[in-house]
């Protein structure tokens, strides 16, 4: 039957119920407390269930404090905080910042406590009615000892159930970055082609020998010759030009070399000419010799040689 009892309940042994629960009925505050200073235990052989009433939140707390963790009437999870905006709302004072190589400075840490060189902890993502499947993903993939590793980007290029993932990006142990590539070779190594649409500086760009930069149109470009990689191409669609604030120096080797004097408006020349052309200059300094072969050379002034130069004629 039912029995009441006006005031405490002391139990010195073990307190076996076989009904449907315990009720505890109290329009104040209401608290089952386990005075021990030993563990507490409360088990189930079956699933278990907490839950609040209608309208109510849970919170839970250690060390004598009732909110470390919250769960709201949404269902959100707070930790740190009694008000989740989110599924997972962390809130705390740490600073990562602080000491980047402490776990206790995060609000998050992903731990795989297995000490094996080669293993990865990772964070999906899924967008998808199935559960077999990741869209995206972030793995830190250990490499050496002490934690050493490297971060690697994954993404779901298929519409397959259940298909593979492909790694998109990596920054290795040594911090260099690289796209379409799991082992860059520079700062940042990217396998394929780059499209560009505001502005970039470099100090150093490394292309292989197939690699073309291209502008607007394809046919402007700037490229190795495929069989011949010494060789380099400029072509455009029209008009090429060449402008630089100072002087413009073309150069073979280190002792002939055309310059382009732009202050000036001068063509000077260290080495030989050979012109089967017309030729129009204000002023052509050339040291060596001048090989006019079928074309015409005009003279609006002067014609000085200096160091022993020479007019060599052909045909014409």
């Amino acid at each position: 039957g039912t029995n009441f009892f006006g005031g405490d309940v002391n139990v010195s042994g073990s307190l076996v119920l076989q009904g449907s629960g315990i009720n505890i009925t109290n329009d104040d505050a209401t608290e089952l407390n386990f005075n021990g200073t030993n563990n507490t235990n409360i088990t189930s052989q079956g699933h278990m269930f907490i839950k609040a009433g209608a309208s109510k939140e849970i919170n839970f707390g250690a060390n004598n404090t009732n909110n470390h963790m919250t769960v709201d009437v949404t269902g959100n999870i707070g930790i740190g905080t009694t008000s989740p905006l989110t599924p997972l709302h962390i809130e705390s004072s740490v600073n990562a910042l602080a000491d980047t190589d402490e776990p206790e400075n995060y609000h998050l840490l992903l731990r795989n406590p297995a000490n094996d060189t080669g293993e990865g902890v990772g964070l999906a993502f899924l967008t998808s009615a199935a559960t077999d499947d990741v869209g995206a993903s972030l793995i830190y993939k250990r490499t050496a000892g002490g934690a050493k590793g490297e971060l690697q980007f994954y993404v779901k290029a298929n519409a397959t159930s259940d298909g593979v993932m492909t790694q998109a990006m990596v920054i290795d142990d040594s911090g260099s970055v690289g796209i379409g590539t799991t082992s860059p070779s520079e700062a940042l190594t990217i396998a394929g082609n780059i499209s560009s649409s505001g502005t970039g500086s470099f100090a150093h760009i490394s292309l292989p020998h197939t690699g073309k930069i291209t502008f607007d149109s394809a046919d402007t470009a700037i490229f190795a010759n495929a069989d011949n990689p010494e060789d380099l191409f400029i072509e455009a669609d029209d008009d090429i030009f060449i402008r630089p604030d100072d002087n413009l120096v073309i150069a073979h080797g280190t002792t002939n070399y055309v310059t382009f004097k732009g202050d000036e408006r001068e063509l000077e020349v260290i080495g030989n000419i050979s012109a089967s052309g017309v030729g129009d200059f204000g002023s052509l300094d050339v040291n060596g010799a001048v090989d006019i072969d079928g074309g015409n050379l005009t003279i609006g002034t002067a014609l000085q040689f200096t160091n022993g130069g020479t007019f060599n004629f052909g045909s014409g």
